[in-house]
């Protein structure tokens, strides 16, 4: 006798959130436990929105603890699927979700689909690092579950003089901010920083402990503190929360910047990935100090360092 298929508002009666998933049928679960990963096939008479299907996801995670959820849709042959052109704002979201870094590069994308191409034109600069970091994959694998057809993904920048000109305004608003605030709400004493929260909307991480993970040629891995052992454990920078405080995390430095503070001290800014997100992280040096700390940033291509959680 075939067991009856349920629907996933039968099997997860406590998912209370209205959504035409719950009506969809379940063909398949599975649960890798080595690799925490859970995946499920669902088959629906209604098509179900990108949206929909990222709170399930969100839900399943919370609900069991589950790291890494992958939901495969199915839909009965007279299902009218809508074009990823009119869908694009809510596969954007869920591709943020499940790949953080992706957030600030297709913000304001726009897409093209001809036939199986997949043309996605970015406002920023950032088409190669999506393609070196393997997110045409990804959302290969994205359209692939969502809409069950193989696309081929290629990423472009279209970059008009008036967006070009909007960034760069926004972004020297937020370094003069950042500076500003930093003069006048942080006490700078010798070998310690105490730094003001401000109210920039992005996480930072001020850091008193930097270490070279490999780096042969260096006399001594640390390049900036008075310990090169990091007590710390290690966590991923998609967790870190403005609760965090004191953390250590490791990646790939991406850039490093910096700037000249009116008390004489240099501001280094540079961002850290990891593979689940990126963080800018913030030191004050003495200016005899900074040339050194700088070149040997630029030379290293994993970190691994502490501080502490600001927003």
């Amino acid at each position: 006798m075939t067991e009856q298929v349920k629907t996933v508002g039968e099997v997860f009666q406590d998912y209370e959130k209205q959504s035409n998933i719950k009506q969809t049928s379940i063909l398949k679960i599975n649960l890798f436990k080595k690799s925490n990963k859970l995946e499920i096939a669902l088959f629906s008479q209604n098509y179900i929105r990108p949206d929909e299907i990222l709170d399930f996801e969100q839900f399943l995670k919370e609900r069991f603890f589950i790291d890494n959820i992958e939901i495969n849709m199915q839909y009965e042959a007279s299902v009218a699927i809508p074009e990823i052109s009119k869908q694009w704002k809510l596969i954007v979201k869920y591709m943020a979700h499940k790949y953080p870094f992706t957030e600030f590069l297709l913000h304001n994308s726009r897409v093209e689909v001809n036939q199986c191409l997949v043309t996605v034109s970015l406002s920023v600069k950032g088409a190669d690092f999506l393609v070196a970091r393997g997110f045409d994959k990804a959302l290969e694998k994205t359209l692939k579950s969502l809409y069950k057809e193989a696309y081929k993904v290629t990423y472009v920048e279209d970059l008009q003089e008036e967006d070009m000109k909007k960034i760069e305004q926004s972004y020297k608003l937020t370094e003069k901010y950042e500076i500003e605030k930093a003069i006048s709400e942080m006490v700078v004493e010798e070998d310690e920083i105490v730094e003001a929260q401000d109210d920039l909307p992005r996480e930072e991480l001020e850091t008193s402990s930097i270490n070279v993970q490999e780096n042969k040629e260096e006399k001594t891995p640390l390049i900036l503190g008075r310990n090169a052992n990091i007590k710390e454990s290690i966590i991923k920078i998609s967790e870190i929360s403005i609760d965090s405080g004191k953390v250590a995390i490791e990646g790939e430095i991406l850039n490093v910047s910096s700037r000249t503070l009116k008390s004489g001290k240099i501001l280094i800014l540079f961002d850290v990935y990891d593979g689940t997100s990126t963080i800018t992280c913030k030191a004050f040096v003495e200016e005899e100090k900074a040339n050194s700390i700088i070149t040997r940033l630029k030379q290293t291509k994993a970190i691994r360092l502490s501080g502490t959680a600001r927003i």
